[in-house]
């Protein structure tokens, strides 16, 4: 129980920070349906994944080091700090260098220049960040990330509506709120005073990178999932198709981002409960009560979003209604996989982790390659639903070699079968209709978790209470 208190603050912390930024794109989706071509948002997309894919690689995912390592060994908590900083320069002159040798190669310079802006701020704002979690300064990362998302939704608006930047706009949105963040964090923690040679150790750094490097071709395999169904649609069907298929993306990734919230939790209490002894017991519930919850959300959320999608008839990102049932689908799969993942970091099994996302990866790679000529956008996204499943259900059978675990799959089929019959019939039979079905599922919904509700409710009440 002490646990899942614990968690349950930290999620409730990490998801108005996460929440903040995702809450923003998620203002900004009509903004970009009635200002922004579906080529400009495919151009800023593509970009986008290209970074991700980099990202791990340039940098070592020494971010996932950082939380390792703070949360187990605080008493050399200087000595990480110092030690991942100086590493990250390191990285960074060679970023850097490599990007000043690409503006003689590449045919478009000024948007070379974005994707390396974007590859280090987005870097160094993970970092930043995991100091901060890593300290136990959650406040802090919640209220950079807050920071963030407005300055990120200021730019956004006045970029694109004033300056009439087009795809320059998300560019330089993203850029400076990165930025921000880091700085909004430095501010409050100072660590780069460790930047000194008596808080450095080679033996510590060496350590770390041994962690995070399976984990380097594990968000290397995850982009796999992600990443290249963006990239063989570009190169198949164009930056339109992929600007229509990232729109389509943009509810799947809010419904991502509750995920991670969860995840980020997850993760350090799942260190702690092996410490306790009790992770068997502390997996079984977590994520049978997530995997419900998740499903319930998008099972709210698809009519939800058809009749949004009704309501932009007129807009060229109609096209892609039939695309984000899947993609929602696809974003609950992808969430319990990586909280089953946890597991595995839990019990110093890392290398399990990259090897199941690696399987999901070809999975993702064949499909799309078999599919992507006849049924074009829609088959990427089948495919990427069915690397995710590859994943979990991998995920889970090696899972329980080390934890006593046990999902409660009657259930969970039962709520997806809801939610494809309710997705069917939202996107294919009007507006009105749709309506009619998101009013039934939320009822119904409420009904079925309206104990779980009322005590949330009661619990928030009563803190509005006791704060007055």
């Amino acid at each position: 129980m002490q646990n899942a208190n614990r968690m349950v603050k930290k999620s409730g912390l990490y998801m108005i920070g996460n929440l903040s930024s995702k809450f923003v794109n998620f203002i900004l989706i009509p903004v970009y349906a009635f200002t922004l071509s579906a080529k400009d948002l495919g151009i800023y997309d593509f970009y986008q994944t290209i970074v991700n894919f980099i990202e791990p690689f340039a940098f070592l995912a020494i971010w996932e080091a950082i939380l390792r390592f703070l949360l187990a060994e605080e008493e050399q908590k200087e000595i990480v700090i110092g030690s991942t900083l100086r590493f990250i320069f390191i990285a960074l002159v060679i970023v850097i260098l490599t990007g000043i040798g690409g503006l003689f190669i590449v045919k478009n310079p000024l948007l070379w220049t974005c994707g390396v802006c974007m590859l280090i701020s987005l870097t160094l704002s993970h970092v930043w960040q995991y100091f901060a979690r890593g300290l136990h300064l959650n406040t802090v990362y919640v209220s950079a990330s807050i920071i963030s998302a407005l300055i990120n939704f200021f730019l956004n608006i006045t970029l694109i509506y004033i300056f009439r930047f087009n795809a320059y706009a998300i560019f330089l949105a993203f850029i400076i709120s990165n930025i921000v963040t880091v700085f909004w964090i430095e501010y409050k923690i100072k660590v780069f005073g460790y930047f000194k040679s008596n808080y450095y150790s080679k033996k510590l750094l060496k350590k770390m990178l041994i962690f995070s490097s399976p984990l380097v071709l594990n968000l290397a395999s995850a982009w796999m999932i992600l990443g290249f169904g963006r990239v063989i649609i570009n190169t198949n069907l164009g930056v339109e198709a992929t600007g229509l298929y990232a729109f389509a993306n943009k509810f799947g990734i809010v419904v991502i981002s509750l995920g991670q919230v969860v995840s980020m939790a997850l993760i350090e209490e799942s260190i702690i409960s092996k410490k306790e002894g009790n992770l068997g017991a502390f997996f079984t519930r977590t994520i049978n009560s997530l995997f419900e919850i998740f499903l319930g959300i998008i099972i709210i959320a698809s009519p939800a979003i058809s009749i949004f999608y009704y309501l932009i008839s007129n807009t060229e990102y109609y096209a892609s209604i039939n695309v984000f049932p899947w993609l929602l689908m696809y974003s609950v799969c992808t969430i319990m996989s990586t909280n089953i993942g946890a597991i595995f970091q839990a019990v110093d099994k890392t290398k399990f982790q990259y090897r199941t996302t690696l399987l999901g990866g070809i999975g993702v790679v064949i499909i799309s390659l078999l599919t992507i000529n006849f049924l074009g956008v829609t088959g990427v996204v089948i495919a990427q639903l069915c690397g995710a499943i590859i994943m979990l259900m991998t995920r889970y059978y090696l899972a329980r070699k080390y934890v006593e675990i046990k999902l409660h799959i009657l259930t969970i089929l039962a709520m997806i079968c809801w939610y494809i019959i309710s997705s069917i019939i939202s996107v294919s039979c009007g507006l009105y209709i749709a309506i009619v079905i998101f009013t039934f599922n939320l009822i119904v919904m409420g009904l079925i978790y309206r104990k779980y509700i009322q005590a949330l409710w009661n619990k928030f009440s009563g803190r509005l209470v006791w704060g007055s």
